[in-house]
């Protein structure tokens, strides 16, 4: 019966680690850039160079092997 205690208590701690783990490096990882435009700018007209704001080398990205998500 003691044994069982001790397993529930280090799976407990397990996912305690595991979900602060994850909350560190979620802050990290996450980065938001705006870009502020007038309305009266015409569509397809360029409004940053996202690669450079994000520090991404254009020879060396592959978005197979590193995805991103723009919204």
């Amino acid at each position: 019966m003691e044994q069982r205690g001790r397993q529930v208590w280090v799976e407990r701690w397990r996912c305690v680690a595991y979900m602060v783990a994850l909350v560190m490096f979620w802050s990290e990882a996450a980065a938001q850039i705006k870009y502020s435009i007038s309305e009266e700018v015409k569509e397809g007209s360029v409004v940053g160079n996202i690669a450079k704001d994000l520090g991404i080398d254009k020879d060396t990205w592959s978005p197979k092997s590193e995805p991103m998500m723009l919204i």
